[in-house]
């Protein structure tokens, strides 16, 4: 295949040839319909927008990608909260005490992966992170948060924090387990709660784009910053 970037097919106006939506594809802003850069940073954007505003989209779940310690990258799942196209920054909320917090102080690069199956697109994002611990938006987005999120923030056990070998599920409440005692003690209150919450800020640096497709895959990255550039990738 040949055309403006290798190894991707080309239609008669030199753009990446067309290729039917999958079903379940967004009728606006869909990937099959992507023969632009303009368009597909608009089809990127649109499903990052749906992702952070449905539990049952394909991007609602994004895998996070960060510097661990002792040298060792480390991949988790966190969920997509919001998604800023203006700002070009993504959300996701986490525990301040979780290990990677103080990861990101020591290093705030990250890499976020999405997959939609049904409409056959990976996004990579690339950027660094902004922790906004007890400030204004951190405030707001609390006083918005449901009880049952807010609980996620109440535990008094520490995210990876060790449990011991009978620290698990089912493990006993007996004074010589320390861990059960740990994971039954009262939940914090409101205010110890809060002071655990913090929604975490990724500004997008780029957008790796790559749409599968039988007749032709296409692969696109845009660059943002102070030298912003956009082009086609060989798939």
């Amino acid at each position: 295949m040949s055309g403006d970037a290798a190894g991707t097919a080309t239609g008669a106006a030199g753009s990446p040839a067309a290729c039917s939506p999958a079903a379940g594809s967004h009728a606006a802003n869909s990937p099959a319909d992507a023969r632009s850069l303009d368009a597909v940073e608009a089809a990127a954007w649109a499903m990052l927008e749906e992702g952070a505003r449905s539990r049952h989209a394909a991007f609602h779940r994004m895998s996070l990608g960060s510097f661990g310690s002792g040298g060792f990258p480390e991949v988790r799942t966190v969920i997509l909260r919001d998604a800023d196209r203006a700002a070009r920054a993504v959300r996701f909320n986490t525990d301040r005490r979780s290990p990677k917090v103080a990861a990101f102080k020591a290093d705030p690069r990250c890499s976020l992966l999405l997959y939609d199956h049904e409409a056959k697109v990976q996004v990579r994002l690339k950027g660094r992170v902004q922790l906004h611990y007890g400030d204004p938006l951190a405030a707001r987005l609390w006083s918005e948060m449901r009880a049952f999120s807010k609980s996620c923030y109440g535990q008094p056990v520490a995210p990876s924090a060790a449990l011991g070998p009978e620290g698990g599920v089912g493990a006993e409440n007996t004074e010589e387990s320390g861990a059960g005692a740990a994971l039954s003690a009262p939940p914090l209150d409101d205010r110890q709660s809060f002071a655990n919450f913090l929604p975490v800020m990724v500004h997008i640096a780029s957008i790796d784009w790559l749409f599968l497709c039988a007749g032709g895959h296409r692969r696109a990255l845009l660059c943002y910053g102070d030298s912003p550039s956009r082009t086609w990738l060989a798939p």
